[in-house]
């Protein structure tokens, strides 16, 4: 058995996937699936699954849905946008945090109700990812929408796998001495 034919999965999670290390891993591992899971701390699973795949520049979608999840991208009013439209994405599950201990204020400011139309769920968890779905065509010549990052709502920095906000970032410089 060749070294090459031990590793039948590579994950991905918790940062962006460039599909270029996805066409190498491929290239040198073709066996392997690639797996891009997306998700946050205030939602106790991974929401989307993404088996990576060459030929596309940038990087790899988000992905699909897991089950029980119900996820949707909102305007800025909490409405859903149509498939390729950019918004807030939200997450919707029984996985989901109840909240922050001991900060109402930001507990309220993070998880909403979002209308009755979307399945199961009410309270989704607002991720301050702004993304949109888009069409990917599949293995059997079918088409599905899976859902692309493309920035931040707010100011928060990503540094080393921790989300820093601008202003705390600010607030610790100036009570450095």
């Amino acid at each position: 058995m060749c070294s090459s034919d031990l590793l039948a999965h590579a994950v991905n999670v918790g940062g962006a996937l460039p599909l270029e290390v996805c066409a190498s891993v491929q290239a040198v591992l073709p066996q392997t699936r690639i797996h891009n899971l997306y998700g946050c701390t205030e939602c106790a699973c991974t929401q989307w699954t993404y088996e990576g795949a060459a030929g596309d520049a940038g990087n790899a979608p988000a992905g699909v849905p897991q089950a029980e999840v119900q996820v949707c991208v909102v305007d800025g009013d909490f409405q859903p946008l149509a498939a390729g439209r950019v918004g807030e994405v939200c997450i919707g599950s029984r996985f989901n945090s109840l909240g922050y201990l001991g900060d109402r204020a930001l507990t309220s400011d993070r998880f909403v109700s979002i209308g009755d139309h979307l399945h199961h769920s009410h309270r989704f968890y607002r991720t301050g990812d702004l993304g949109c779905f888009v069409e990917e065509a599949c293995g059997s010549g079918d088409a599905r929408l899976v859902l692309r990052i493309t920035g931040r709502a707010d100011r928060q920095l990503n540094i080393s796998g921790v989300r820093v906000a601008r202003s705390e970032e600010h607030t610790s410089e100036l009570q450095s001495p």
